[in-house]
C-alpha cells in the first residue's frame, strides 16, 4: 500500500431485496436487511464512509409495500432504487428459451419446476444482472449480497485487506461465504485465498467491474437456470483460466430462515457458513442485535489465525 493511499478500497455494495413470507403466506416475522445494511455502515470509520456505496433494489412487485427497504431512502451512504414490474417480459423470455412448454415448466438441466417457481428463479438472474451493471458503473469492485446474510464485524475492512493480501489475480470472483454443505467434492475443502470448488450459493459474492460485463450478458441469456449453476456455466465455458477464490473464515452468514419464495420458506436457515467469526457477540457484552442464527452457528470449527479476521 503507497504511503497516503486509503485502507479501504473503493467498494460498491449491491443487494436485492423483497419481502419475505412464512410457508402460508404471512409476512416473515424477522427482518434481515435493516440490520445487515445498520452493522456495515455503523462499522465503518468516517474515513472510510466515502469509499463505500451501497445500492439497494427494492424488487418487489408491490416495491411501496417493501417498508424495510424505503426506511434507507435518505440514508447518506445507501441508494434506493427499484425496477418496473417485468413479470410478462420474464414470461415471454423464459417461453422463447424453452423452459414454459405444453407439457410443463423446466429449468435449463431438465428439471421439472411449477410456474412460480421459475419465475422466481429468473427474477434472481435478471435482478442481479441490473444490480452488477448498476454497481460496476460506480467502483472498481461490486459486492454482491443477499438480504439475508450477517457480516463479521469490520467485514469490508477486512475485504479490502483480503483482496490486497491476495496473491493471485486470475479470479473470476471471491466468495465470502462457503456453506457448509458436502454436495459435490472439494465443496467443504476450503482454504483462505486459495482456489474454491465453487458449486452453490450466492450470499456473498465479490466481483471485478471490468470482468462484469461477460456475467450478466450470460444471466439475461439463461433466466431459466438458478444463478449459481449459470455462473459454473459461465465461467466453464467462457472464462476457463480464471478461477474463484474464497475466504475463510468467511466474512458474511446466511441467517434467513424466511425466503421471498413461500414454497422455500420453512422458518429454519437452509445452510450456514462452513466457518465464521461474528466477533461481536465474542467480545461485547451484549447480542441483542445479533440474529440468533449467528449465535447458534458460532461453535462452528474456525481458524482464529486466519488473515482476514485480524
Amino acid at each position: 500500500m503507497l504511503l497516503g493511499e486509503s485502507e479501504m478500497l473503493n467498494i460498491t455494495v449491491v443487494i436485492p431485496t423483497v419481502r419475505r413470507f412464512q410457508s402460508n403466506g404471512d409476512p416473515s416475522p424477522e427482518q434481515y436487511l435493516a440490520p445487515l445494511i445498520d452493522k456495515l455502515w455503523n462499522d465503518l470509520s468516517p474515513k472510510h464512509e466515502p469509499y463505500i456505496k451501497i445500492v439497494v433494489l427494492n424488487a418487489d412487485k408491490q416495491p411501496e409495500l417493501h417498508l424495510e427497504a424505503n426506511a434507507f431512502n435518505g440514508h447518506p451512504g445507501v441508494t434506493v432504487i427499484s425496477k418496473p414490474d417485468i413479470t410478462k417480459q420474464i414470461d415471454i423470455s423464459l417461453e422463447h428459451t424453452g423452459a414454459i412448454r405444453s407439457d410443463g415448466v423446466f429449468l435449463e438441466d431438465g428439471r421439472q419446476v411449477n410456474h412460480d417457481w421459475i419465475q422466481w428463479v429468473a427474477a434472481e438472474d435478471l435482478d442481479a444482472a441490473f444490480l452488477l451493471e448498476q454497481g460496476s458503473k460506480l467502483s472498481p469492485f461490486v459486492l454482491f449480497l443477499e438480504d439475508d446474510v450477517w457480516p463479521t464485524t469490520n467485514a469490508l475492512l477486512k475485504l479490502s485487506r483480503f483482496i490486497r493480501s491476495l496473491e493471485h489475480d486470475d479470479w473470476l470472483f471471491l466468495d465470502l461465504y462457503t456453506p457448509n454443505l458436502n454436495w459435490y467434492e472439494g465443496m467443504t475443502d476450503v482454504k483462505n485465498g486459495e482456489r474454491y470448488a465453487f458449486h452453490c450459493c450466492t450470499q456473498s459474492m465479490l466481483f471485478r467491474s471490468d470482468l462484469i460485463p461477460g456475467i450478466i450478458s450470460y444471466w439475461r441469456m439463461h433466466p431459466h437456470e438458478p444463478i449459481d449453476d449459470n455462473l459454473k456455466a459461465y465461467r466453464d465455458q467462457y472464462t476457463p483460466d480464471r478461477y474463484i477464490y474464497a475466504a475463510r473464515p468467511n466474512l458474511f452468514e446466511h441467517v434467513g430462515a424466511y425466503s421471498s419464495n413461500p414454497q422455500k420458506s420453512k422458518g429454519v436457515v437452509e445452510h450456514q457458513s462452513l466457518d465464521f467469526l461474528p466477533l461481536l457477540y465474542q467480545f461485547e457484552q451484549t447480542t441483542s442485535d445479533v440474529p440468533a442464527a449467528v449465535i447458534i452457528a458460532g461453535n462452528n470449527n474456525h481458524n482464529d489465525n486466519a488473515n482476514n479476521n485480524n
